[in-house]
């Protein structure tokens, strides 16, 4: 709209008249349009990043623990780690079911035992895996694997098939039964978890009396008991003795099955079995036994508290609650 101001003659200056002078398009009205329609389309996209950013405020917030926990406890793959596992022994609780293979050789959903075992090694960046023979040790022969074979399986321990591998105890290492199933952030929990020597406890066994039922469970008396936050669990915790008999009052958990050690720490486990065998106790002694002795020749053992999410195949039973268990 253009206005004209219209002077008189007179040369006096006033507002005569408004001439109003329009020029529009011939589609004014559809370009209006569409202008209003991109401010609306504005608008609302405006108004959606607003909600969207006011969503992801409230997503960061609600699961700040949920990183502080990762941070923690996830594993770091700088850190290069090799296995031991311990699969020597038959299974005598289960009867006919390991009459031709060991217990480790069980099948769990169409894989066996120790295949799902060293599977879940494998995802976590565990490429060197080891495993301790004995019974029926031909039936164990994965590819990529390394074997060494306890040839007395029938009349030693555990901590003297540990020994047959000792030469493997050095550097980043996981000693592991052969017989056990976790979730794999157990492992990444283990993993990440600082100290010489580290076992994973579950700290749901706490308190319970198993005395009273016809299993050895490996019981653990710690530093302290679980907060029941991990979060909280800032202080170390240590272990203070390990064993198939402690008072209910005494129990904070049931140590898994799972060590994890640094360089020095493979030393502490390597040379504690040299001194066994040294003094003729390590052809009787199982890993509770190795894990007493450390901790009575003055070494500290860190206890990581987790919470169920695992089990260890020793009867009938175990073996049912393993096929419906997902790693």
């Amino acid at each position: 709209i253009i206005f004209v101001l219209v002077h008189d003659v007179s040369g006096k200056s006033e507002m005569a008249d408004i001439v109003s002078i329009i020029k529009f398009p011939a589609d004014w009205y559809t370009g209006l349009m569409s202008i209003k329609k991109e401010n609306e389309i504005l608008s609302k996209e405006l108004l959606y990043q607003n909600l969207l950013n006011t969503e992801l405020l409230k997503y960061q917030k609600e699961n700040q623990e949920l990183r502080k926990a990762e941070e923690k406890y996830l594993y770091k793959s700088e850190n290069t780690y090799r296995s031991v596992i311990i699969a020597a022994s038959r299974g005598k609780k289960l009867s006919n079911l390991t009459k031709d293979k060991p217990k480790c050789m069980l099948d769990i959903r169409g894989k066996p035992l120790l295949r799902r075992l060293v599977s879940t090694m494998n995802k976590n960046g565990i490429n060197d895996v080891s495993i301790v023979r004995g019974y029926k040790k031909e039936k164990i022969n994965f590819p990529s694997l390394k074997y060494f074979d306890n040839e007395r399986f029938d009349e030693t321990g555990e901590a003297f098939s540990l020994f047959c591998a000792e030469k493997k105890l050095k550097d980043n290492c996981i000693i592991s039964y052969g017989d056990i199933l976790f979730r794999r952030y157990i492992l990444e929990a283990l993993m990440a978890a600082e100290g010489e020597i580290v076992v994973a406890v579950d700290a749901l066994g706490e308190g319970r009396d198993y005395m009273k039922f016809d299993r050895k469970v490996d019981l653990v008396q710690c530093s302290r008991k679980f907060t029941g936050n991990y979060l909280l669990e800032r202080e170390t915790v240590f272990l203070k003795k390990v064993s198939n008999k402690l008072s209910a009052r005494s129990v904070h958990g049931e140590w898994m099955g799972l060590i994890k050690t640094n360089k020095l720490g493979s030393k502490i486990i390597s040379d504690q079995l040299k001194r066994m065998k040294t003094a003729k106790k390590l052809e009787k002694s199982n890993l509770l036994d190795v894990l007493n002795n450390i901790i009575k020749s003055g070494h500290e053992i860190s206890v990581i508290y987790l919470a169920g999410n695992w089990l260890d195949v020793d009867d009938a039973y175990d073996l049912a609650e393993a096929r419906n268990f997902t790693p």
